[in-house]
């Protein structure tokens, strides 16, 4: 058969999957093959009816990346590349599909209708994105060998004046922004809490599950006590110095809008010095000072922001090993530097002593012969974050530590899910198992599929270990029994960051105050209430609809993108998956989040351009080595 038509049916087949709309809550059994097929042929001819112009170019597009694939002489291991790509995101978008109406994945097998539409979309979701990020990679490669043919012979020198001249003029260009949130923007609870907490201020929830409560414990580290202390103190210092709380927070987002810009700004100018053309330089710097993301979310007081200028810090310590091929590991500055980044990464978030830990195997595995320096750079945080920072400082300072609840929440919430599903087939054993840790009387009522909140502040903080350990034989014997439904359970809290359909947005557009107005921790938003809020939210869901163009203003872009580029990445030359695994590892965490909030995947947004430039970069970076 000819190419032109295989491409013509396979672009008709694609176009179909992706377009024809399919009701995942109808569930009338299909009784043969004969119908099932029938059916879903009836339903294709009423939607192409209905939308002829809307499939045609849904057609055309499909028809063209399937032609350009064509024509392209795709290697062998980036088609592979592409397969592994393409079956997760095909997985993910169908369960989307069926989680989204209702949050049950229980529709896709529900009859041999819905069967057979799921293998029709799943196939043309595969096969598009196949053909996507084939091509992608192919292009990823191009561009390196382009690079590498035109690299500039002579490395420029960066100085002093030109990290300040850069960071000023990037400054200037997000100060629209600053101006529009002054003094600065947060979510809904947990900064507030935090000041409230620093102030010594009845907060309830999160101390309230704490596992040490007293009239003289005002703070827990449930919300990391370095970002509470640091929130804190700048709002202290509104109050004390100038009269007002706001002005420490406007003095924050000023500090935190100059570091990020900063950061930025380093990367490209390091790039630079290393051979990266006037033309790309130019075109870096100014998506930089463009791109609405990168003000809007340094103005940001949230832990997550304050954990995303460490990741990023970190980022570029990991890029220097790899251009140094792990010389600089030798130098002692730069051993103070990056201990320093993943201690201060550990402080700003939970999850960043596990992200440090999984970094340190994967740089011993890439960097064996430096494994002494090494240690001196990861152990040292590890050791002092978890020994002094936690066991001795916290607690010198009447601390009260995070509850076990943080780490077992993931859990509770598939207990919880089981119960609901199959309370009938709980026994009376596991009942007192489960009620040993958290309330078990309560779950039918709190039970909130999308979040783990509800379940997890029921736990009880007199659990003892060896009530620990018979919940995680219960825990394990009900996952024997129907696994699917722990599965969905932890899908339910996490797919909106694979489905595309998302509208999320990772920044926020005022400070959230919940304290009188007459109080002195109230905190003042001058130009935008919650009817504005609104409204710039609207503008950016419609961006984010523009087609191509607005996905980079997608949350689920960037988890994807981060896929890609440690798939294109992986077993090249460099070892720059390496730089990759930080940004890997905050798309893995997803699926441990304790619900769907855009504000998670603040990280890997201010990760992931200096680290897609860098890959693309470094074919001759590490070549050239001082």
């Amino acid at each position: 058969m000819n190419n032109k038509i295989k491409n013509i049916m396979m672009a008709f087949f694609i176009m179909i999957g992706l377009t024809i709309p399919v009701e995942y809550r109808d569930v009338s059994p299909g009784r043969n093959l004969l119908f099932t097929v029938g059916k879903y042929v009836v339903n294709i001819l009423k939607s192409i009816s209905s939308d002829r112009i809307f499939h045609f170019i849904i057609f055309a597009g499909v028809l063209a990346v399937s032609l350009l694939y064509c024509s392209l002489q795709i290697s062998a291991a980036d088609k592979r590349r592409g397969i592994l790509f393409s079956i997760p995101f095909a997985i993910m978008q169908i369960i989307s599909a069926d989680l989204r109406p209702d949050n049950k994945l229980d529709a896709i097998g529900a009859s041999s209708y819905l069967v057979f539409c799921s293998l029709f979309i799943g196939l043309s979701y595969f096969f598009i994105s196949y053909y996507v990020s084939s091509i992608g990679f192919y292009a990823f490669n191009h561009v390196l060998n382009t690079i590498n043919e035109s690299k500039e012979t002579e490395k420029a020198k960066i100085s002093l004046r030109d990290y300040v001249r850069s960071t000023v003029i990037t400054i200037l260009c997000w100060m629209p922004y600053y101006i529009l949130f002054f003094p600065g923007t947060s979510n809904y609870g947990d900064t507030e809490k935090q000041i409230r907490m620093f102030f010594h201020r009845d907060v309830g929830f999160p101390l309230n599950v704490s596992p040490l409560q007293g009239p003289d414990i005002f703070i827990t580290d449930h919300h990391p006590y370095f970002t509470t202390y640091l929130y804190g103190a700048f709002v202290k210092l509104g109050i004390d110095v100038f009269g007002n709380a706001y002005v420490g927070v406007a003095v924050f987002s000023l500090m935190q809008m100059i570091v990020v810009a900063l950061l930025l700004s380093h990367f490209i100018l390091r790039f630079k010095a290393l051979g990266m053309s006037l033309k790309a330089e130019k075109i870096s710097l100014w998506f930089v000072r463009l791109f609405p993301y990168f003000p809007v979310l340094s103005v940001c007081m949230v832990k997550d922001m304050t954990f995303s200028i460490f990741c990023v810090s970190t980022c570029a310590a990991l890029m220097e090993v790899v251009i140094s091929g792990g010389e600089i590991l030798k130098k002692w500055w730069f051993q103070i530097l990056l201990g320093m980044s993943l201690l201060l990464m550990m402080m700003s978030k939970g999850q960043g002593k596990y992200f440090v830990i999984a970094i340190f195997v994967a740089e011993l595995i890439s960097y064996r012969k430096y494994y002494l320096q090494l240690c001196i750079s990861f152990i040292v945080p590890l050791v002092f974050f978890s020994v002094v920072w936690q066991g001795v400082l916290l607690n010198a300072l009447n601390i009260s530590p995070g509850g076990k609840q943080e780490m077992l929440g993931v859990l509770f919430q598939q207990t919880a899910r089981y119960v609901v599903n199959y309370e009938d087939e709980v026994t009376d054993k596991e009942k007192a198992a489960i009620d040993a840790v958290i309330s078990y009387d309560e779950i039918m009522d709190l039970y909130d599929p999308t979040q783990t909140n509800p379940i997890k502040l029921t736990y009880k903080q007199a659990a003892t270990a060896e009530d620990r350990k018979e919940y995680l034989k219960c825990w394990a014997a009900m996952l024997f029994k129907h696994p699917g439904v722990y599965f969905a359970s932890t899908l339910n809290t996490s797919y909106k960051y694979f489905d595309f359909s998302w509208i999320g947005h990772p920044f926020f557009t005022y400070f959230r105050s919940r304290v009188d107005q007459n109080d002195e921790l109230y905190i003042r938003s001058f130009f935008i209430d919650e009817n504005r809020s609104d409204k710039i939210y609207g503008i950016f869901a419609l961006v984010q609809r523009i087609p191509f163009g607005g996905l980079i203003f997608a949350v689920p872009f960037y988890t994807w993108a981060t896929v890609f580029m440690f798939l294109a990445t992986s077993g090249r030359n460099g070892r720059f998956w390496s730089v990759w695994l930080l940004p890997l590892l905050s798309v893995l965490i997803f699926f441990a989040c304790p619900r769907s909030l855009a504000r998670y995947a603040q990280p890997l947004i201010l990760m992931f351009y200096p680290l897609m430039l860098f890959s693309l970069l470094g074919k001759f970076i590490c070549v050239d080595r001082d």
